[in-house]
């Protein structure tokens, strides 16, 4: 865990002066988590935000045909206030098909302005982001660029 820690605080000081400044934290379990936030809290006074809530639940006031068009809005608002680096947890509704969203453009365009941690219920392998797998429609895959991911338990195979 330790080596972990390590990789996260440097990657938060190397992107500090970047474009886009994200950082996705893969494969964190319910044991890992708790360390990892723990030490941006102590060392950066940030706390989690649980999207799934907070998105969700602002999102019951629209329409369903309106939601698509507010997801990243709405991410705007409630990261706003929150001290950098925030740490975004629970982001699966971002996956939601209905919500016809690209979870790592909002990412990015959030860490415009912001530092953001998000923890990435998925895989890393050779240098591609995977959510769900490809018989699910939340099934998404990406091209680790212009952010950093850091697998927290890297797995041997896939």
């Amino acid at each position: 865990m330790t080596e972990i820690l390590d990789k996260l605080k440097s990657a938060l000081q190397s992107i500090e002066s970047q474009y886009h400044r994200l950082i996705i934290l893969v494969n964190c379990d319910d044991a890992s988590k708790p360390d990892l936030m723990r030490m941006l809290r102590s060392e950066r006074e940030a706390r989690p935000l649980n999207i799934n809530l907070e998105l969700s639940s602002r999102l019951l006031e629209y329409s369903i045909k309106q939601r698509p068009l507010k997801v990243s809005e709405l991410l705007e608002e409630i990261v706003h206030d929150t001290p950098t680096p925030v740490m975004l947890d629970r982001i699966d509704v971002l996956f939601e098909p209905s919500l016809q969203s690209d979870p790592i453009a909002i990412l990015k365009a959030l860490s415009r302005s912001k530092t953001i941690v998000a923890f990435w219920n998925g895989a890393l392998k050779d240098n591609k982001l995977y959510y769900a797998e490809l018989a699910y429609p939340e099934y998404k895959s990406y091209p680790v660029e212009d952010f950093v991911a850091i697998d927290v338990q890297p797995q041997e195979s896939f």
